[in-house]
């Protein structure tokens, strides 16, 4: 709706003298306006362009940052995340190690038990060949008299 109304407002307005219109020297203006020399538009084109393209780098500038900060805060995240499975990490490896500690008890355990039960073996045989011995010698006595 604006562009129609700027169209039909420059297609209506009288030809008179507008910014970029070069007039001769000696003409009068029918409105009150201001007029530049050309060497004043120049001047002012540059200034407008290097104003341009000042913007353009700030907003480059800005653009550049927000992905920075954008960078940064997926580096923070991705940081968390490994914080995150290294805690995990941890956790599973003491866990394993409690599990360790706990197979080695009952290796010990069962260590000592086989200790005692080579003890008690030897101790069984011992005790059986001694009193087989002595039962022997026993039977031997009895029969020789």
């Amino acid at each position: 709706m604006k562009k129609i109304f700027l169209g039909l407002l420059f297609l209506l307005t009288p030809a008179t003298a507008w910014g970029s219109e070069l007039k001769e020297a000696g003409e009068t203006l029918t409105r009150d306006s201001m007029v530049f020399t050309l060497e004043e538009a120049q001047k002012m084109q540059l200034y407008i362009s290097k104003l341009e393209q000042e913007a353009q780098i700030k907003n480059e500038i800005i653009a550049a940052q927000k992905s920075l900060v954008e960078n940064k805060n997926e580096q923070v995240l991705t940081f968390e995340k490994y914080l995150e499975i290294k805690n995990s990490e941890i956790t599973i490896y003491k866990d394993l190690s409690e599990t360790h500690k706990e197979y080695i008890k009952k290796l010990e355990r069962k260590n000592n038990f086989k200790k005692l039960e080579v003890i008690g073996s030897f101790a069984g045989g011992a005790l059986l060949t001694t009193t087989l011995l002595i039962l022997a010698d026993q039977i031997d006595d009895k029969v020789i008299e």
